[in-house]
C-alpha cells in the first residue's frame, strides 16, 4: 500500500489569554512565583512543588478561568484548551540540548505554573515514567543530538499523528498533557485532532474495523525497554469507549495489523491517516508563556518540523489519580514515578 504524505492545516483553536483577567494578577502570580524559587535547589524532586504550586494558582487563577481548564476530559467537555499570557521566567538560559533542565535556569515560574494548573484547575495527578527522561516530573521537550531523525519528541522533523505512550494499557498511561512553551523561535507548530471529529471523517467501514482489536502498537522510541528492544502490544482496538465518550490510542508510525495480510485494517488505518487533515485537525504556534493542554485519550497529536531556531517546552503528563498505578507497582500512595517495563506486560 502507498503511504500517506502527511498533511498539516494552519487553523487556530479557542484560545484563553490570562491577561483578560488584568495584568495585576499576572504581575503577582509572576513575583511570587519568582521568590518562592529562591528556596529551591536546583536539583530538587519536582514532586515538591506541587504544593507550593497548587496553593499559588489557588491564589492567583480566576474562578471563571479556572473553571474552563477544568472541562477537559468531562463528558461534553473540552478535549484541547490554549492558555495564552501565562506568568513566565524572567530569565531563560540557552536551550538545553540533553533533554535536561539546565542549571542556567533559576527560577521555577514555568515549573510551578505548570503544575499548579494540573493539581489546581484540572484536580489531577502528575505523573511519570522512570525510563523517559530520568522520570523527571517537569520533562524539558527539546531537540537531542543523535535523535534528531527519530519519532520521539527529541526530533527535528516532522513527529506524526500519535497518543503519547499508546503500547500501554488505559489505566496506566496519561489521560493528558499539559505543555509550558518557554522559546519557539523556529516557529513550530503543534497540531491537534479530537477523537470525535474523527470519527464523523470516517467511513462506517473503516471506523468498525478500527474498532476491533486487529492491532499491535509497537513500544516508542522515547523508552529504552528490555534493552532498547522493539516489543508490541497484544491485539488491540484503536478506538474505543470510555466515560467522557469515544477514546483513541495509535502511533501511527508505530501501529500495524495483527495480520499483516489485513487488507482491512490497511484500508481502515490509511483512512484514518487521511481523516487527519482540517478540518478535523488543528493548530498552534506556541509562544513564550503559553500552555497547551490536550486529551492524551480523547484526541491525538503531532508536530512538525523544528528548523531556523531553538524550540523549548516543558512538559507534564496527568491522571485524575494514580489508584492503578500504585496497585500494580505496589508503590506507596504518595509515589508519581512508575518503571514502565512491568506495566507494559500487564
Amino acid at each position: 500500500m502507498v503511504s500517506l504524505p502527511v498533511r498539516f492545516p494552519q487553523e487556530n483553536p479557542v484560545s484563553i489569554s490570562y491577561k483578560d483577567w488584568g495584568e495585576v494578577k499576572l504581575k503577582q502570580w509572576e513575583k511570587k512565583a519568582q521568590e518562592v524559587s529562591g528556596n529551591v535547589f536546583h536539583d530538587s524532586d519536582s514532586s515538591l512543588l506541587i504544593p507550593i504550586a497548587h496553593d499559588l494558582a489557588s491564589q492567583y487563577l480566576p474562578e471563571e478561568l479556572r473553571q474552563q481548564i477544568s472541562q477537559i476530559n468531562l463528558p461534553d467537555g473540552l478535549t484541547h484548551l490554549h492558555l495564552k499570557g501565562l506568568p513566565q521566567d524572567p530569565y531563560l538560559p540557552a536551550s538545553p540540548v540533553d533533554g535536561n533542565r539546565p542549571i542556567g535556569k533559576r527560577t521555577f515560574v514555568s515549573e510551578l505554573v505548570l503544575l499548579g494548573i494540573i493539581s489546581h484547575a484540572l484536580e489531577s495527578e502528575v505523573f511519570a515514567y522512570q525510563e523517559q527522561k530520568q522520570g523527571d516530573l517537569v520533562q524539558n521537550v527539546v531537540p537531542i543530538q543523535g535523535l534528531e531523525k527519530t519519532q520521539s519528541n527529541a526530533s527535528v522533523g516532522n513527529f506524526g499523528w500519535h497518543s503519547d505512550d499508546a503500547s500501554f494499557k488505559r489505566p496506566y498511561r496519561a489521560e493528558g498533557i499539559a505543555l509550558f512553551c518557554l522559546r519557539n523561535q523556529s516557529k513550530t507548530v503543534t497540531y491537534f485532532a479530537e477523537v470525535d471529529d474523527i470519527i464523523k471523517a470516517l467511513h462506517p467501514i473503516d471506523l468498525q474495523v478500527l474498532r476491533e482489536p486487529r492491532f499491535r502498537v509497537r513500544t516508542p522510541e522515547s523508552f529504552k525497554l528490555y534493552g532498547g528492544k522493539i516489543v508490541s502490544s497484544e491485539p488491540r482496538a484503536i478506538i474505543t469507549d470510555g466515560e467522557a465518550g469515544a477514546e483513541i490510542a495509535l502511533a501511527t508510525y508505530n501501529v500495524v495489523p495483527v495480520d499483516d495480510e489485513d487488507e482491512e485494517a490497511l484500508d481502515a488505518l490509511y483512512a484514518l491517516k487521511l481523516a487527519l487533515r482540517t478540518p478535523v485537525a488543528k493548530s498552534f504556534v506556541l509562544q513564550q508563556g503559553e500552555v497547551l493542554i490536550i486529551s492524551n485519550v480523547r484526541g491525538v497529536h503531532a508536530r512538525g518540523p523544528i528548523f531556523g531556531g531553538d524550540r523549548w517546552l516543558q512538559r507534564c503528563y496527568f491522571r485524575k489519580d494514580l489508584t492503578e498505578l500504585h496497585k500494580v507497582t505496589n508503590s506507596s500512595h504518595d509515589c508519581r514515578v512508575f518503571g514502565s517495563e512491568d506495566l507494559f506486560l500487564l
